[in-house]
């Protein structure tokens, strides 16, 4: 049975404790940066991103930083990183060169394979993607 010594030494623990981090850390929001190629859809991902559909005429204005390919090695501080590609675009090499960097730094990725001109060009010529 617990004394009240044993209830007065865990109240002290308790109360030392340093709640700080914790609380910052909740209070931060979340960082997450969207990076591509130009023409890899990766502004409209955004623009869909900052719209809430319980309220389509809502924007969010969040912080949601767009960024290119040859800058995407100097991404430090992320909590996701969503790489949007375009399906049409053939060389991939640079896009899985910065998903392996990005692994080995412990980074969570989302890829995210944009198909929209795919589709457009499959309907008006379906031998094209064959």
């Amino acid at each position: 049975m617990a004394g009240l010594l044993d209830i007065a030494n865990a109240w002290k623990l308790v109360t030392e404790m340093d709640l700080r981090p914790l609380r910052e850390q909740a209070e931060r929001g979340v960082r997450i940066f969207l990076v591509g190629k130009p023409g890899s859809g990766r502004h409209a991902l955004a623009a869909q991103m900052r719209r809430d559909p319980a309220r389509p005429g809502a924007e969010i204005a969040t912080p949601l930083p767009i960024i290119g390919l040859e800058k995407g090695a100097q991404i430090a501080h992320s909590d996701l990183i969503i790489l949007v590609m375009n399906a049409l675009d053939g060389d991939d090499s640079l896009e899985r060169n910065l998903v392996r960097e990005w692994l080995d730094a412990g980074k969570r990725i989302l890829v995210v394979i944009n198909q929209a001109n795919a589709s457009a060009l499959s309907q008006e010529n379906p031998d094209a993607l064959a």
